[in-house]
């Protein structure tokens, strides 16, 4: 059974906390990490982003596709990238650190079915 994210049901907590364990980047990445992320239209793609308990940012990152759904839900974009890619890419984001396969209590699912359509739809040039 799901919740109306697509994710399998658990107990939330309301306030979820920020990472307490980073890896410094590239350190202990498998070689191909799954990254939430999503398109943005005329920009590319935009990682999502975790921030520390200072407010600094990080990426998140799974090991697997299931991880990623397990934790996010059914319609969380995604990509997978060689490890080196995702360094890349958060290189302009001056993140602190990666966390690897995170605790559910610092996922937060932001993506719905309705909010998937709404992207596509603007990325077909219907809105």
């Amino acid at each position: 059974m799901s919740d109306p994210m697509g994710r399998p049901n658990r107990t939330e907590n309301p306030n979820p906390p920020v990472a307490k364990q980073v890896t410094e980047l590239g350190v202990s990445l498998p070689p191909v990490v799954v990254v939430p992320a999503h398109p943005v239209p005329l920009a590319g793609i935009d990682i999502e982003m975790a921030k520390l308990e200072s407010g600094e940012p990080i990426a998140v990152v799974y090991s697997t596709v299931e991880k990623l759904v397990a934790h996010r839900g059914t319609f969380q974009p995604w990509i997978a990238l060689p490890s080196n890619g995702l360094l890349k890419l958060v290189a302009a984001k001056q993140v602190s650190g990666v966390v690897l396969d995170p605790p559910f209590s610092m996922t937060v699912p932001r993506w719905s079915a309705q909010r998937v359509r709404l992207l596509t739809e603007v990325l077909d040039g219907r809105l």
